[in-house]
């Protein structure tokens, strides 16, 4: 019987109130607020539980319970933020370290970044100096130089593909020696001239380069890793290595570094073209 009552009564108390309409699921509150079912009996389960506390005399000590529980976080809160946080101890020998490992990196980093700045400076030249007008192209390619001798004047210009591709061909050891020979004997250039003019030549025909000495930047060595052959674009070389040695805060030796080198070969690799192709060392026509 009692079982019976109870379902009775849980029953009749989920209805909603007689004269109101609400959505399926929900049910109109004690405040007339509608409110889900579900909220609905949570609220009727929690004011039965306080009912009951209050006929065994527990509801004011629970709530006072609460109540103090409550109070004591907050003092605890308050007093965590007011506490001052004492000085982390940090060992100066550590920290210098650190300082100097940090101005290690940032001084790599800045060098990095200004061997990449030289570097993409260096393409943008290069890459102005090839994208030149056709017309720029064809005063630079007429802008002949000449050599004058005692027996003869050369008139510098660039060999064809053709003749370049066979020029190619000549050894090294061949074209150098005739090189040598070309110079002492037929421009009459001094023992001290020949001698500087071949040792750069001597260099970069087998691939050293030529260093910049006053010089530590990115490409401070001039075609090195490339075997100069008696087949290469030779104004084309002139002009690279005026623009290397600007790039390099110049040349103390007043064009000796590199460019007067490069004009000499010039010079005799046109020379050799009159010449028919055949060494001076075999006598000249």
């Amino acid at each position: 019987t009692m079982n019976t009552t109870t379902t009775a009564t849980a029953t009749t108390s989920t209805k909603p109130i007689p004269g109101t309409e609400t959505r399926e699921g929900y049910v109109i509150g004690p405040d007339g607020v509608e409110i889900s079912e579900y909220e609905y009996q949570r609220m009727l389960k929690v004011k039965r539980n306080y009912n009951r506390l209050r006929e065994l005399g527990l509801a004011d000590r629970t709530a006072k319970s609460c109540k103090d529980a409550t109070s004591l976080n907050k003092k605890r809160k308050t007093k965590r933020q007011l506490e001052p946080t004492p000085p982390t101890r940090r060992s100066t020998r550590h920290s210098s370290r650190r300082k100097n490992k940090n101005m290690d990196s940032e001084e790599t980093s800045m060098s990095f970044l200004q061997n990449e700045a030289m570097k993409l400076e260096h393409a943008e030249r290069k890459r102005m100096r090839k994208s030149n007008t056709n017309a720029d192209n064809h005063n630079r390619n007429h802008q002949n130089l000449t050599v004058k001798t005692k027996k003869i004047t050369y008139t510098l210009h660039t060999l064809t593909q053709e003749q370049r591709t066979k020029f190619a061909q000549i050894p090294k050891e061949d074209w150098l020696d005739d090189m040598r020979h070309f110079l002492r004997n037929i421009l009459m250039n001094s023992p001290d001239n020949v001698r500087q003019t071949m040792d750069k030549i001597t260099k970069l025909a087998n691939g050293y380069g030529v260093e910049h000495r006053r010089s530590r930047e990115s490409g401070y060595v001039f075609q090195k890793g490339h075997d100069v052959h008696l087949g290469y674009d030779l104004q084309e070389l002139l002009w690279e290595a005026k623009e290397w040695v600007e790039e390099h805060g110049g040349d103390p030796g007043n064009g000796w570094l590199i460019v007067h080198p490069v004009k000499k070969l010039w010079t005799y690799q046109v020379a050799r073209l009159d010449n028919g192709g055949k060494r001076f060392m075999d006598g000249e026509d």
